[in-house]
């Protein structure tokens, strides 16, 4: 598996900021928990889905988050989130989650105290988190508060270097590898997969 790869959350890190990695991955602060050995490193796995793929229009709507301590799964939560941005046609083609299914769901900022608290303290670690980082950043933020999601583990460049594989696609990596078929594109079945193959 690609964690059998790293020591800790740092040498994980220098693993994929090398010259085939985004520029846009933040280095990594020093110190807890991102020192610790890979095996007591807490860590958060996380996805969002979106209404699209635009920042400045568009929002989340489905957030999924497991965290493991000790190499133990200590906390899952996986929830709609009410927006009144629509879909775009793409993003609906692909998660499926239509304004009938955000009725009743909590907004970000109900859950942004409880996304803060399971990313406190922990290494986030997401499938191509880019997008992830700039949508719960600005959600964090119009829910007035400071958390942000900051350096995270990127399993999809860990697993370019680390697994010989036909395409790096999370669903297509899990089932290369012989994982439970899942129905991808919904954040909290993609954590799963995310569960599978990095932990």
């Amino acid at each position: 598996r690609t964690s059998s790869v790293v020591g800790c959350a740092h040498s994980t890190i220098a693993a994929v900021t090398s010259p085939q990695a985004p520029d846009d991955l933040p280095e990594p602060p020093r110190g807890a928990p991102w020192d610790a050995p890979w095996p007591e490193c807490p860590r958060v796995l996380l996805d969002c889905e979106m209404t699209g793929t635009d920042p400045a229009r568009d929002a989340i709507v489905e957030v999924a988050l497991t965290r493991v301590e000790g190499g133990a799964v200590t906390e899952r939560l996986v929830s709609l989130v009410h927006t009144d941005v629509a879909s775009s046609p793409e993003a609906l083609a692909v998660h499926g989650i239509d304004p009938a299914a955000l009725e009743g769901a909590p907004t970000f900022a109900d859950l942004a105290p409880a996304v803060a608290a399971m990313l406190e303290g922990a290494v986030p670690v997401a499938h191509d988190p880019s997008l992830d980082r700039v949508f719960l950043d600005a959600a964090f933020a119009a829910a007035g508060s400071d958390a942000r999601l900051g350096a995270a583990i990127d399993t999809l460049h860990l697993s370019r270097r680390a697994v010989l594989a036909r395409s790096y696609q999370l669903g297509a990596l899990c089932a290369g590898l012989g994982f439970a078929p899942r129905r991808w594109h919904r954040a909290g079945e993609d954590v799963r997969g995310l569960e599978d193959l990095f932990d």
